[in-house]
C-alpha cells in the first residue's frame, strides 16, 4: 500500500510503500517506519499505524471519488 510522511524541512510529501500483510501489519504496529527523503536527504520516521492508517484512508478517500465521479457521469 502506497502512504506519505511529511519532509519537516521542506513539508513535501515522502510517498513509499509498505507491507500490508496480516503478519507484517501485527508485528510493525508500535514499531517505526524508515524512509529516506529524496527532498532534504535525511531519514524520517513514522509509527507504522499512524502511516499504514493515512494510507488506507487516503486509498479509501481515492475511491470515494471514483465512486462519486462515476455516479455522476452516469446522471449526465
Amino acid at each position: 500500500m502506497g502512504s506519505a510522511i511529511v519532509c519537516p524541512e521542506t513539508g513535501e510529501a515522502v510517498p513509499f510503500r509498505i507491507k500490508t500483510d496480516a503478519r507484517t501489519v501485527v508485528q510493525a504496529w508500535n514499531h517505526f517506519v524508515r524512509v529516506r527523503c529524496p527532498h532534504c536527504g535525511e531519514s524520517h520516521a513514522g509509527i507504522y499505524k499512524e502511516v499504514y492508517m493515512a494510507g488506507a484512508l487516503t486509498g479509501f478517500q481515492d475511491d470515494m471519488a471514483l465512486v462519486l465521479l462515476d455516479q455522476d457521469l452516469r446522471a449526465r
